[in-house]
């Protein structure tokens, strides 16, 4: 909770703070970094991505992007044990790979015919694959004599109910 308070007078003080650069370059963080909450720092990068997919100011993407922190702080100092952070975090980083790929392959085009021949080719079980045969076996364990005859007469009626089956 201490962590909490003092990332939130962090933020206080950030929000008071003007910049000449629309709040992106300050000389207490290392180059590229424009804010800081607990151990996290928050990139020019990330700020700019968010000002341009949520079209809104840089100061307030900034702003967008501390407060998202803060929250995150607080959920980690109070949900450290039931481990749901870490799913969240593992599916983010998830998200962002499947992004990341969806990225490059729109990038590559749409697939030309060879390609298509050429996956075909190597799983035409998915694909190809002519119908197929399904099987079933049945075992059946007897511990006494008497269970063997009942358990013959069964499998007899079985084979004459399936005999015609193509």
């Amino acid at each position: 909770m201490t962590k909490v308070l003092l990332a939130a007078a962090c933020l206080a003080l950030l929000a008071c703070a003007r910049s000449h650069d629309a709040g992106l370059i300050n000389a207490h963080f290392a180059p590229g970094v424009v804010a800081r909450v607990a151990d996290e720092d928050i990139s020019a990068s990330t700020v700019r991505g968010i000002a341009e997919a949520q079209h809104v100011a840089v100061r307030v993407a900034r702003d967008r992007a501390i407060t998202d922190a803060l929250f995150a702080l607080a959920a980690r100092d109070s949900l450290t044990d039931s481990g749901y952070p870490r799913v969240a975090e593992r599916a983010a980083r998830a998200r962002a790979i499947l992004a990341a790929l969806k990225f490059d392959a729109e990038a590559l085009g749409p697939p030309t015919d060879a390609e298509v021949e050429a996956l075909t080719a190597a799983r035409w079980q998915e694909f190809d694959r002519p119908e197929t045969v399904r099987v079933t076996h049945a075992v059946v364990r007897v511990s006494s004599p008497a269970q063997e005859v009942a358990a013959r007469l069964c499998a007899q009626r079985v084979l004459t109910a399936v005999r015609d089956t193509k």
